[in-house]
């Protein structure tokens, strides 16, 4: 291109001049006036003004050129990607067949993609179906090999930059936990005092910690040698703060020791089963 140039210039510069009284030369293809020296220096300078500009811009592919989606080619991909949960944690139970990743580009378009999770180890626990685009924000649904179990894994984000011909990829560690063991309850004020006090109810407040959510909630009442006493009359389908307990008696309390047994299920999958908390009360 710069041989261009320079024959452009040529032209200006090699251009004759017109006769003495700068009139033209009629009927001949003899030299121009000054007027048209003039137009055919104004195109020259924007012919060369333009190939200066694709100069500049370089060739295809390089970063400055019309391909500039290759110079994010094989590069690590940015994008934002996370398990999506029924539930307040990644209860690993929950994925047996399926898993839903949601995955969002900052990378530009991505064609192909793809999402894979993989142990430590590198064997590969599920992936998706290579998608055609993603343009901002999208679902992929994994299929599982075998159930999730508790632990951390490798989830990878894969796929191909719009105009890159190599893959870009991206991974982070995702962690799977157990089912909660225990009902995540506290007694902020237990009971006490005369046991003849207490002939029809006894009633005991309950707190969730942490906000926690508990599903389908009572209690039941028992004396130290594990007689039953009374249950709970409340119907409390979702706890997620403070309730009292109200618990009837079948016959009064006795002098000595009780213990009220909560149970109920935690937000998290079915399959984990109810979970119970106790506290132990005196009367004298």
């Amino acid at each position: 291109m710069r041989e261009v140039v320079a024959a452009l210039a040529g032209i200006f510069v090699f251009m004759p001049d017109s006769g003495e009284s700068g009139a033209p030369v009629v009927g001949s293809a003899g030299p121009l006036t000054s007027a048209g020296r003039a137009f055919c220096a104004a195109l020259v300078i924007s012919a060369a003004f333009a190939v200066l500009v694709l100069l500049a811009a370089g060739p295809p592919g390089t970063p400055l050129g019309p391909a500039s989606a290759e110079a994010r080619c094989g590069e690590r991909l940015a994008a934002k990607y996370n398990v999506v949960s029924r539930f307040p944690k990644l209860y690993a139970s929950q994925y047996e067949k399926r898993m839903k990743v949601s995955v969002t580009t900052h990378h530009g378009p991505l064609v192909e993609w793809q999402v894979q999770l993989y142990t430590f180890q590198g064997k590969l626990l599920g992936e998706s179906k290579r998608k055609s685009t993603l343009n901002s924000t999208k679902s992929a649904r994994l299929k599982l090999k075998y159930g999730i179990q508790a632990g951390k894994f490798t989830l990878v984000v894969k796929g191909f930059p719009r105009g890159c011909h190599s893959e870009s990829v991206t991974s982070s560690v995702v962690r799977f936990v157990d089912c909660t063991n225990f009902l995540p309850v506290k007694f902020p004020d237990t009971p006490g005092g005369i046991a003849g006090d207490y002939e029809a109810f006894l009633s005991v407040p309950i707190e969730t910690r942490g906000g926690a959510l508990i599903r389908n909630v009572e209690s039941r009442v028992f004396s130290s040698d594990n007689e039953f006493f009374g249950r709970s009359i409340d119907d409390y389908k979702v706890v997620f703060g403070r309730v009292t307990m109200n618990n009837r008696l079948i016959k009064p309390l006795r002098p000595g020791s009780y213990t009220m047994e909560v149970s109920g299920r935690v937000d998290q999958p079915k399959r984990c089963g109810d979970k119970t908390a106790s506290v132990d009360m005196e009367f004298s």
